[in-house]
């Protein structure tokens, strides 16, 4: 806060006074200085989100002025910088603004579904929803947050909400035309499983498939149709429960869908094996029931990242070795014709 800087004056006097808490310590405090300026960390004691009048006195010739007219400035409140994200990972920090001064913060968390209530003290000005012991995904929380100043916590400052991720899948509205391509769910850092529920948007069947991994694909699912819309759902394993579901996300299998009273076609299956598994060097596939179209292999590891694409005749196929250049993992190996 700076005074004007006038000719001849040798030194200030400012009156700063709490207008928000006039009973309070403090509440009027006065600096001398030779210098034209102070900032609130001068003062004894100062609360964040608070109006305070400042006046100030010259001193001319060894005398000081009577003060002038009051100025009004205010603090600034206690807040968090992040309002309205939505954090897709629990570890990222939720920052509170930091001020000289200040030398610790609570942080008051409010879950909005269950409405339980957290305190977190710190002397650091973040948090992240590990600390949190409600920690549920798909969840609205409210973050309020007070400043340890001068021995003593001020109110809390305004309501802050953010967001946790809500589980969905990578694919939305994708046309998935292999079977066996992976429909991978956002991998959340403290999830323990996943849990898939797809529904049928022509026929209205339901099926929850509960995986290994964070990952399914059309080959699990019982009522697959082409020509097909789907609605696919994710919710997650954490401290033993399952979240709700997040968003609905849609996605499409490829080709028409079956014209009522049209003769069905009789699918002949491609049986593939491969040798060895596990492979140290490279493996190879063998194929039975293939036709004499081509075949195309689709290597993938197990985030569903596509590797390795090749297109061969089948009878090409027992030739080919694959594999030696991946690093120790598990693949899957998606072969098309």
């Amino acid at each position: 806060m700076t005074a004007h800087n006038l000719p001849g004056v040798t030194g200030y006097k400012f009156r700063v006074s709490n207008l928000s808490n006039p009973s309070g310590v403090n509440a009027v405090q006065e600096l001398t200085r030779t210098a034209n300026w102070f900032s609130f960390i001068d003062l004894m004691s100062f609360e964040f989100g608070a109006e305070y009048s400042i006046e100030v006195s010259v001193r001319i010739n060894d005398q000081y002025s009577a003060f002038g007219n009051p100025c009004s400035v205010y603090t600034v409140s206690p807040g968090i910088k992040q309002c309205g994200t939505t954090f897709s990972d629990k570890y990222v920090p939720v920052y509170a603004h930091s001020y000289p001064g200040v030398s610790g913060y609570r942080f008051r968390v409010t879950n909005q579904s269950t409405a339980s209530v957290q305190v977190i003290t710190r002397n650091v000005n973040w948090i992240n929803f590990n600390n949190i012991d409600d920690f549920q995904v798909a969840t609205a929380y409210d973050v309020e947050v007070a400043y340890l100043t001068n021995g003593a916590y001020t109110d809390y400052g305004s309501v802050c909400t953010i967001y946790s991720v809500s589980p969905s899948i990578k694919q939305c509205g994708d046309t998935i035309s292999d079977y066996y391509a992976p429909m991978i769910a956002q991998s959340i850092p403290g999830a323990t499983g996943y849990r898939f529920r797809v529904t049928n948007l022509t026929t209205e069947s339901v099926q929850v498939i509960i995986p290994s991994s964070n990952w399914i694909n059309f080959n699990h699912i019982i009522d697959r149709q082409s020509g097909t819309a789907y609605s696919i759902e994710v919710s997650v394993l954490m401290n033993g429960v399952y979240s709700g579901y997040g968003a609905a996300c849609t996605v499409y299998t490829a080709g028409a869908a079956k014209i009522s009273g049209e003769q069905e076609l009789v699918e002949l299956k491609l049986n593939v094996t491969a040798s060895p598994s596990p492979f140290t060097d490279a493996f190879n596939l063998n194929l039975s029931n293939a036709t004499g179209a081509s075949v195309t292999i689709n290597i993938y590891d197990m985030i569903g990242k596509l590797l390795e694409v090749r297109t061969v005749r089948p009878g090409d196929i027992a030739s080919q070795s694959l594999g030696s250049w991946l690093p120790s993992g598990v693949y899957n190996v998606v072969v098309t014709q």
